[in-house]
């Protein structure tokens, strides 16, 4: 649309345009463009390279941009299959499946090209996105030019399209390439069609579908397009009238008998649109096999609807002024303004009566409005797959027809007024006008680009540009919190669990991590609300269950933590993991048959789980077995000789059945494994310091542990200190001793361990008398070891 000095190069080619529009020949009708001047030539490079340079400029600065962590950790970097590169297994994997479920398998082999090139670098991600865009910006322009002989108004498309802020999204973010590969493969498809148009055959067709199908196969968003061809055989392409001139392509030779002349144009895109099916029939299938339950899908028809026509006004509005962009939308559901549904509707009827009343002697105002609509259809939100409302990316494609619709108005206009009475002024308000609106949007569009550099820039953007906005607040959180900013993390889940937002999935994630970041700041009863709010919630979400079973172990609360456990095992029955962490809480809970049961049960499928075998064990030993004990205590040994929770529970068990040596080598092994367990510490100070077996006592040694056990445990274990005041008063410290014994004692009774601070006392009777304690020989016990304070190793 912009013209200057040069507006006569296509002058005389506009002239061949006639005041119908809609009887406009078809390109092959129009000799001028396959003898164009060296004039025209040049003015056609010189926009290409415009267009590139005009990519360059405002994409260029995405090639120092991170990753940023929505989306692209699943589609590339974090993707095993991809990030090896260009393999058998991953090709089939793409083949048949995909990065969530999402079938796109062109993009997904150009994700896997990119890291046998550049690896995980993303700088080398964006470059391609950037490349991409700007083939499609260009392939753009010269088809719209061989379409129409407009140089100037198929400029402008092309420059709008080539930088409109509503596209930073599809090319700034690699996880979209899914986007710009689907509209290279759209503007050749578009490119093939016009030559077919120009002269029909087979092998120009079968162009035409090859084109199309790997379109599908970068996004299956283009099944409109078949009908978008249709749109364009009335204009710019003028099919639907007979020819006047030059072999048309009904009169080629390749037509369908004796149909009339639209239904013959339906028919010839019957194979399009049936490639358009299967690929939706194979975006279903493989969503069906990956994709959970979305709460999201619930949304009535009415809602859905509602939401569409919003989505459709609000994509208008944003083509125009394009500010407030955010890289997600939260989808209102019921609350949705009613005064925003019936704005939106009455606006959109509007605008579509003026075009449907200008259908002939404006054809590009109908084609260019229902190319906008229509494209949009598979992503309006009809068939809702998320929880947005919207999204940018959704318009790269389809604004071209807003596009298109401007430019020819304002385009005719100008040649209508020109023709009436010429002035120099025009042409040079209409190039300013034209050149100020392309560099606004890139200016605009440069400053959007710089808010996808990287994730905490990216969801900052989101916060300020939106109101209530959970996603947003959420992924901040969960930001902050990896990189160590508790009091950021727990201010941004906050203010998500606070939206009133109808996704419970992510609202019970929100909850789930600030009990998480709460959990680290030693706030445990915050944090267990937030749990048990994030179970509540989503309660068909194992991962809540097991969080609240962990959060209720950890601060004693068993019973309900072996509770939380068996709901877990119920909605996961066949995750071993869950069923291990509710034997652990079993045993911890004294019931040793149940988790003996639990462990067998484990060890029926997985015989070689090292910690189902360290708690049968244990359980056996605590129920007095100790036949059946130690040969499963050594079997862990054998899986796992370093795992020192099967040395220390073998250790007592030997002890209590007098095997004082052999126990001491276990016990001695265990806490040199695992030097930071308070539990192991003090109950192996406690044999050291007590037994009945001079052999085995070491008081010295006993002192060193029981001492490490009460830092450990920050003073707060009465056990430690029980440990240690037995210690000093086996090394004669009995001062010491009693000192520590009355610590022990009173902390005891603080934590309502009634019976513990009766046996601290009797022994603090001993220790005022210079005696030590010994402990009574128990050949089928193993003392101290089946207590609840006995420690938890880490699942092997």
């Amino acid at each position: 649309m912009i013209q200057t000095s040069g507006a006569a190069v296509d002058h005389s080619l506009d002239q061949q345009i006639s005041s119908d529009p809609a009887q406009a020949e078809s390109p092959a009708a129009l000799p001028a463009r396959s003898g164009r001047s060296q004039a025209q030539v040049c003015w056609i490079w010189a926009i290409c390279g415009f267009l590139l340079l005009a990519v360059g400029l405002v994409f260029g600065q995405t090639v120092g941009h991170e990753f940023v962590g929505f989306d692209d950790p699943g589609f590339v970097y974090e993707n095993q299959h991809v990030t090896a590169g260009l393999t058998l297994p991953g090709l089939w994997w793409a083949l048949t499946d995909g990065p969530f479920g999402e079938w796109c398998p062109l993009s997904t082999f150009s994700d896997m090209l990119d890291c046998e090139f550049y690896g995980v670098e993303p700088g080398g991600h964006h470059l391609t996105n950037v490349l991409l865009h700007a083939a499609s910006s260009v392939l753009l322009f010269l088809v719209l030019l061989r379409m129409t002989g407009n140089l100037w108004p198929s400029a402008w498309v092309a420059a709008v399209f080539a930088i409109h802020p509503l596209h930073v999204e599809s090319v700034a973010w690699v996880a979209e390439r899914r986007d710009v590969l689907s509209g290279l493969f759209f503007m050749l498809t578009l490119g093939a069609y016009t030559f077919y148009v120009e002269r029909p055959s087979l092998a120009r067709y079968l162009a035409v579908t090859g084109c199309f199908a790997l379109g599908l196969m970068a996004k299956s968003m283009l099944v409109t397009v078949p009908f978008l061809l249709l749109l364009l055989d009335y204009w710019p392409l003028a099919r639907f009238r007979p020819s006047t001139g030059a072999s048309r392509p009904a009169a080629s030779g390749w037509s369908f008998g004796r149909l009339p002349r639209g239904w013959q144009l339906v028919v010839e895109k019957i194979p399009l649109i049936a490639l358009g099916g299967v690929s939706c029939g194979i975006v279903l299938l493989t969503h069906a096999s990956t994709r959970l339950s979305n709460p999201v899908e619930r949304l009535s028809l009415v809602t859905r609807l509602a939401n569409a026509l919003v989505s459709y006004a609000t994509y208008l509005g944003e083509s125009f002024y394009p500010a407030r962009l955010a890289p997600f939308y939260p989808h209102l559901g019921t609350r949705l303004p009613m005064s925003w549904v019936v704005g939106s509707l009455v606006l959109l009827v509007a605008i579509t009566v003026v075009v449907a009343y200008c259908w002939r002697r404006m054809p590009y105002l109908l084609v260019g409005w229902l190319w906008f609509l229509g494209v949009l259809v598979p992503v309006i939100g009809l068939l809702q797959i998320g929880a947005h409302a919207r999204a940018d990316r959704y318009t790269y494609l389809s604004q071209i027809g807003l596009s298109i619709a401007l430019a020819w108005s304002v385009w005719s206009f100008y040649q209508w007024r020109q023709s009436r009475q010429p002035a120099r002024w025009r042409q040079w308000t209409l190039a300013a006008v034209s050149g100020a609106a392309v560099l606004l949007l890139a200016a605009v569009a440069w400053r959007q680009t710089s808010y996808w550099r990287n994730t905490d820039a990216l969801w900052t953007r989101a916060v300020s540009a939106t109101e209530n906005n959970a996603v947003a607040h959420h992924n901040l959180g969960v930001l902050y919190f990896g990189q160590e900013r508790t009091d950021e993390a727990i201010a941004h889940f906050r203010e998500a669990v606070a939206v009133d937002f109808f996704d419970p999935q992510l609202i019970a994630m929100s909850h789930s991590l600030l009990a998480d970041a709460l959990m680290k700041q030693g706030k445990v009863d915050e944090a267990l609300t937030h749990y048990e709010q994030a179970a509540r919630i989503y309660p068909e979400g194992m991962i809540f269950h097991g969080k609240l079973a962990t959060a209720l172990g950890s601060a004693g609360r068993l019973d309900r933590a072996v509770a939380e456990w068996r709901e877990t095992v119920r909605l996961e029955p066949t995750v071993w993991q869950a069923r291990l962490s509710l034997a652990d809480a079993l045993l911890a809970n004294g019931d040793n048959a149940a988790a003996a049961a639990e462990c067998r049960a484990i060890l029926d499928q997985k015989p070689n789980v090292t910690r189902a075998v360290v708690i049968l064990g244990t359980a056996l030993a605590t129920e007095g077995d100790v036949d059946e004990a130690i040969p499963a205590l050594r079997r862990a040994l054998e899986l796992d000789p370093q795992n020192a929770e099967a040395h220390f529970r073998l250790g007592l068990v030997l002890f209590g059945l007098g095997r004082s040596s052999s126990a001491i080598e276990h016990l001695d092994e265990a806490v040199r494994l695992q030097p930071d367990s308070a539990a192991m510490l003090w109950q192996t100070a406690w044999i050291l310091a007590t037994s009945p077996d001079s052999a085995v006592r070491n008081g010295a040694r006993a002192v060193e542990l029981a001492t490490r056990a009460v830092q450990l445990s920050g003073h707060q274990e009465p056990h430690a200190l029980d440990a240690l005041a037995a210690a000093l008063a086996e090394t004669e410290q009995f001062p010491a001793a009693i000192a520590t014994a009355e610590r022990a004692s009173a902390l005891a009774l603080a934590q309502g361990d009634e019976a513990l601070a009766g046996a601290v006392d009797q022994r603090t009777r001993q220790y005022r008398q210079d005696l030590p304690y010994r402990q009574p020989v128990q050949p089928t016990s193993s003392q101290h070891a089946p207590s609840k304070s006995a420690p938890a190793a880490a699942d092997e």
